[in-house]
């Protein structure tokens, strides 16, 4: 059975829920209580450190690479497979040292069904038969 149908509209929820949580965090960043308002800011001002910094300069082409590669996927890029996989691989390994963060329910919830849908778009291009399957590879 082909799945790419199916990854398609994985990869179209998954990007949906990318966004509503980036929107979601800013827009219910006030309804969290005062000390945790007060512990946001107070992350904001503080200094960088140099790993801090290497950490952000990291993360942003990761998720630049995720976010294109998910495009790619929609359109069937043969190419977006092994670097989609690659960059949620490196989101893994890299979330650890982001340190302590502060989330609303509402946007945590959608951060959780994103990655969620991640793991089950990399099942289907791991263990699946689609168009991104060795057997149907095509010069795509």
């Amino acid at each position: 059975m082909d799945n790419t149908k199916t990854i398609k509209v994985l990869v179209a929820l998954q990007l949906l829920c990318f966004t509503l949580y980036l929107v979601s965090s800013f827009y219910f960043e006030s309804y969290l209580p005062d000390i945790l308002q007060q512990y946001l800011l107070q992350d904001l001002d503080r200094e960088r450190s140099d790993f801090d910094l290497a950490i952000l300069f990291l993360s942003v082409p990761i998720i630049l690479i995720y976010v294109v590669s998910s495009i790619g996927l929609l359109h069937s890029k043969m190419w977006a497979k092994k670097i989609f996989i690659v960059s949620v691989g490196l989101s893994f390994i890299i979330t650890p040292f982001y340190g302590p963060f502060v989330d609303h329910g509402i946007s945590s919830m959608f951060g959780w069904a994103e990655s969620t849908l991640s793991g089950g778009i990399m099942a289907l291009l791991l263990f699946s038969d689609s168009i991104f399957s060795k057997s149907n590879n095509g010069d795509r």
